[in-house]
């Protein structure tokens, strides 16, 4: 009969335990671990990430991140500081298809983003960062399914200096919006000039 008690107890304390822990994520702002995100981007890519703005992670049935004055540190030979800077960015993900299959990111809003990447005449392009290799593609274990149903773009510029150019190319985007029709096609509409 004891026994009986203790394993009730034991049961209703889990269960009140995995509730709680539940009620927590569903209503914590989990922008609090920010310092974490960014030593952990830091140390995975060998180059300073900050977010030096908001940080903020919504968990729901429709889950948002939403990030602002995001930078990437360049390397440390090339001459801008950083690589990439985003104004904002916002990310709508559907957490029931992280179960479900395929993950559906909903939305992905980047605002004010530019991307300096530089090909020097000798030595590696300042995009190659120390990250661990992946196995040659034999070895390769089929992958994750993503669908993005939808990306925005408003203001954003893309920079390649290279070696191998005369001058630097540059791609100005001032719009750019692609949205996954029902029919399975892409529409896509941007407003971009090519320099």
């Amino acid at each position: 009969m004891r026994w009986r008690r203790i394993a009730f107890w034991l049961f209703f304390g889990t269960v009140a335990l995995i509730v709680v822990a539940l009620g927590w994520l569903w209503t914590a702002d989990l922008g609090v671990f920010k310092p974490q995100l960014e030593r952990f981007v830091t140390e995975q890519t060998g180059r300073e990430f900050s977010i030096d703005g908001n940080f903020s992670v919504d968990l729901a049935r429709h889950s948002v991140l939403i990030a602002e004055n995001v930078r990437l540190q360049n390397a440390e030979w090339a001459d801008q500081a950083d690589m990439v800077t985003i104004g904002r960015i916002e990310v709508r993900l559907d957490l029931w298809s992280l179960f479900k299959g395929p993950i559906v990111i909903e939305l992905i809003d980047v605002d004010d983003a530019s991307v300096f990447l530089v090909n020097p005449e000798d030595g590696e392009p300042n995009w190659v960062l120390p990250i661990e290799e992946l196995p040659s593609t034999e070895e390769l274990e089929p992958g994750v399914v993503f669908l993005i149903e939808q990306i925005h773009v408003d203001g954003a510029q893309v920079l390649l200096d290279s070696a191998e150019r005369t001058r630097p190319l540059r791609l100005q985007i001032n719009s750019f919006d692609q949205q996954h029709r029902d029919d399975g096609l892409l529409e896509i509409d941007f407003d971009a000039s090519l320099d």
